[in-house]
């Protein structure tokens, strides 16, 4: 679970900015909350504010940092990411706590955005709140990886020193824990009794930080793994939703550029090979979201087959409609299903405008269905919204609450709890009344 978030120096934030997920001492709706340790996590926060104040760029924060420490500092070096009017000498900050297998770990590095070379990097555990034991600290200019051994496992200790640590420490644009955790070159390193200190907090960006865009899922990614109860599912899910949808049924076709677009396609032939060992490995089925068409891939006597979903309106029972030609908010409720199928665990869910395309009373209703969820499944979802229907304090609490102002040509994140507003009080009312910022102010039209 994600506890808390620092960031500064990136895109449209200057100053450092910090999102925690620890609760406040508001008392209602506390058994939402996740216990942890000596600390209550929420699992739910929405972050509003006006266009152009920052809200997407808090998501694509994340992103970036994500994307660095799966990929490397290469995926995005080069870019306009840094704040606008710095310099692109002025370093950019990244740091994280999260919790994993009941232990909480604060993570994060110091780097260029412009140039890509990472200047600091830290991994510590700091489960127990009254003392921190680091695992590793890195400094360019002192030029040396500290490991502590005293933490560290005698054998991951000393493979880290005698086989790594020359490649670690020539290495400008990679991070330490994107090079420990590369599978193709350190397979053995993960056989080690010890070593899944480092992969479970790489596979936690890479696998349980999920983002989603409002402009398509491959901001993400396109595929996701289906239960065999998948048709069932999704289509009570929809069903649920009123979106007029009865019935799903897969057609098995080639997944080609005659069915589907060509960039699609073009990532489905480079990862076949993957898919097939995922498929093996788990037995399940993918599920693929394209341009035009909803797929899912089978595994049949060690062949890939692909079948179009097709949908069936309670009103057009006779057709049988393609994901192209079903609505954006029905398209959107498809994507989002995942979050609610197959019992997704230990996910932090990171959803960019939630409501687009939705009715009102839809997003309310993804929201209090999400809560419904079990708090032991560990998930948590944090959405950016212009919903104003959801500031209500019988529907959410206020320390779930976030703002976003441009002020000074930077954003700055903030928290409704700043407020200290009573649990009584219509936020909706003040907030359109200007009172915690984050909406527009408009002005004349001049002939």
């Amino acid at each position: 679970m994600l506890i808390n978030y620092r960031f500064s120096n990136v895109l449209s934030f200057n100053e450092a900015q910090c999102f925690t997920t620890e609760a406040s001492i508001v008392r209602k709706h506390k058994e939402r909350n996740y216990k942890l340790h000596d600390k209550e996590i929420l699992r739910f926060s929405a972050l509003y504010g006006k266009n152009a104040s920052g809200k997407t760029c808090f998501v694509k924060t994340l992103w970036i940092m994500k994307n660095i420490v799966v990929y490397n500092a290469k995926e995005v070096i080069g870019k306009q990411l840094w704040h606008l009017y710095n310099s692109e000498d002025k370093d950019s900050v990244f740091e994280i706590e999260i919790s994993i297998n009941n232990k909480i770990f604060k993570y994060g590095f110091a780097i260029n955005l412009k140039s890509g070379i990472v200047k600091e990097e830290w991994l510590l555990d700091i489960t127990n709140s009254s003392e921190e034991n680091f695992i590793y600290k890195f400094d360019k200019k002192s030029k040396k990886i500290d490991f502590n051994q005293e933490y560290l496992s005698k054998e991951v200790y000393e493979k880290i020193i005698n086989s790594y640590y020359d490649d670690l420490i020539s290495s400008n644009d990679q991070l330490i824990l994107h090079q420990l955790c590369d599978i193709k070159s350190k397979s053995s390193f993960a056989k080690i009794k010890g070593s899944n200190i480092f992969f479970d907090i790489f596979n936690w960006f890479k696998d349980d930080l999920l983002i989603f865009s409002p402009n398509n899922s491959l901001f993400e990614s396109i595929f996701s793994l289906l239960s065999e109860s998948f048709v069932d599912d999704i289509t009570s899910f929809l069903k649920e939703f009123d979106c007029g949808i009865t019935k799903i049924e897969l057609l098995e076709n080639d997944l080609n550029e005659e069915s589907e677009s060509e960039i699609i396609v073009e990532i489905f032939n480079k990862r076949k090979a993957n898919l097939k060992h995922l498929l093996e490995k788990t037995g399940k089925s993918f599920g693929l979201i394209g341009y035009k068409n909803y797929w899912v891939v089978k595994l049949i006597k060690g062949e890939l087959k692909t079948y179009c979903v097709k949908f069936i309106h309670n009103d057009f029972k006779s057709h049988k409609f393609s994901f192209f030609q079903e609505s954006d908010g029905t398209k959107r409720l498809i994507e989002l299903s995942r979050i609610f199928l197959d019992n997704q665990k230990n996910k932090t869910f990171i959803i960019d405008e939630l409501d687009r395309s939705m009715h009102p009373l839809l997003t309310i209703h993804f929201v209090e269905k999400f809560f419904k969820t079990p708090n032991n499944l560990k998930n948590q979802l944090i959405i950016t919204t212009h919903e104003s229907n959801l500031l209500d304090l019988d529907i959410i609490r206020r320390d779930e609450v976030w703002f976003l102002n441009l002020d000074k040509k930077s954003s700055e994140l903030y928290s409704l709890e700043e407020f200290k507003v009573r649990f009584d009080k219509k936020i909706v009312d003040s907030y359109f009344d200007e009172r915690y910022g984050g909406v527009p102010k408009f002005t004349k039209e001049y002939n």
